[in-house]
């Protein structure tokens, strides 16, 4: 069992490595964003393992409108009661208002939950999810790990969604 998870993690590896290949466009992030993702989640910690599809919204803001490359906070939502498994569901208490996200070296956006960290610094209680967004395919990646062990996996597509000009941002709320 264990090989089968080491085996899925290496593939996942292998499939976030090769975003590189393609050269990404930016997101325009000059100004807050929406995505709707259709995604597939599975936690692999449970027996058995439980799994969900569904929508999740994510919101992307750049700390500095005038560094567009530049690393920013993001949330995400999903209808718990239809899509359990899901990052959003996950992260709903740890990225209360937000959490960081950064930019790679390929251009990908690496969205981290609840900051960015390398698995060795976890502790027994913590869960660190680590979402990998493509720009230019707006495919979405996201592995979560417990207990420095690979406990959930979940991929999807995104779409851009059209911003509610009804809508405040988290930084014209603070103002």
């Amino acid at each position: 069992m264990r090989f089968r998870r080491w085996k899925l993690l290496l593939a996942l590896f292998a499939g976030l490595a090769s975003i590189g290949i393609v050269e990404a466009r930016s997101l325009d992030l000059l100004k807050p964003l929406s995505l709707s993702c259709e995604t597939s989640a599975v936690k692999l910690d449970t027996e058995p393992f439980e799994a969900s599809k569904g929508e999740v919204v994510l919101k992307l803001e750049l700390d500095d409108a005038a560094k567009p490359e530049g690393s920013g906070r993001w949330q995400a939502t999903a209808t718990e009661n239809d899509h359990a498994s899901s990052f959003a569901v996950l992260t709903k208490e740890f990225c209360t208002p937000n959490c960081p996200f950064n930019r790679a070296k390929d251009g990908s956006i690496q969205l981290w939950s609840p900051k960015p960290m390398a698995l060795t610094q976890l502790d027994e209680t913590t869960t660190l999810v680590l979402i990998s967004l493509n720009p230019a395919s707006l495919e979405l990646k996201a592995s979560f790990f417990t207990k420095k062990q690979l406990s959930g996996l979940e991929r999807g597509d995104c779409k851009l969604l059209e911003n509610d000009a009804s809508e405040t941002t988290e930084t014209e709320q603070k103002e």
